[in-house]
This record gives structure tokens, C-alpha cells and sequence, in this order.
């Protein structure tokens, strides 16, 4: 059995919202490569010494002003290689917001999607 070399946790939510009966998802266009351009699930990664709770409202906070809505964890996904030398363990999380909550777009670009799109 090999030992893992070195591993990076990350928390991603989905956050969801009803407007006009049709359910929509916040998505933020990511600014660094890979996949520089491209729509992904809002995302923060784990430092030292710090609890993953405590990153899920970092997020939060980043994108929606707060983290005060209800979310909760949904699922942890293990073996995703975003790095060749490390292994990525990540945390989604789900959260739900009433549509007239405004985002919070300091540094960030963040838009709305329906569902199917």
C-alpha cells in the first residue's frame, strides 16, 4: 500500500435559488488556469489549522455576503487528480437562498444559471 504523498481538501457549494418557478444555480467564472474562463461551483481550499466548517462560511461569505442561509453538507468526493502529484478530497456542500438575496461580487464574477443550461 502506498502512502499518499501530500493531499488538498476543498469545499465547493451549491447554492440554489427559485426565481420566476424556474430552480437556478450561482455559478463563479474562474480566473486562474486550468479551465481559466469556465463557470465552476464556487470553491475554497483548506489551510493549516483550519476546520472545514469554518471554510464553508468563508465561502459564503465571499459570494453571498453572509452565512446565515441554510446549507448543508451533501457529499465527499475522493480520487478527483486536479494535480498530478496530489490527491484532491472534496467536500460539497448545498445551500438555499431566497431569490432577492443579492450576491456579493467583490473580486468575484458570479451569475445565475438555470438549472438545465
Amino acid at each position: 500500500m502506498s502512502k499518499i504523498e501530500s493531499s488538498i481538501i476543498e469545499t465547493v457549494i451549491n447554492i440554489f435559488t427559485v426565481e420566476n418557478g424556474m430552480l437556478k444555480i450561482l455559478l463563479e467564472r474562474k480566473k486562474e488556469d486550468p479551465y481559466k474562463g469556465y463557470w465552476i461551483l464556487p470553491r475554497e481550499f483548506l489551510t493549516k489549522n483550519e476546520k472545514l466548517e469554518k471554510l464553508i462560511e468563508n465561502v459564503l461569505t465571499k459570494t453571498i455576503g453572509t452565512e446565515n442561509i441554510y446549507y448543508e453538507q451533501d457529499y465527499t468526493f475522493s480520487g478527483l487528480t486536479k494535480k498530478t502529484d496530489e490527491t484532491v478530497i472534496t467536500t460539497s456542500y448545498i445551500g438555499l437562498v431566497d431569490n432577492k438575496m443579492k450576491i456579493n461580487e467583490n473580486n468575484l464574477e458570479l451569475s445565475w444559471f438555470k438549472i438545465d443550461e
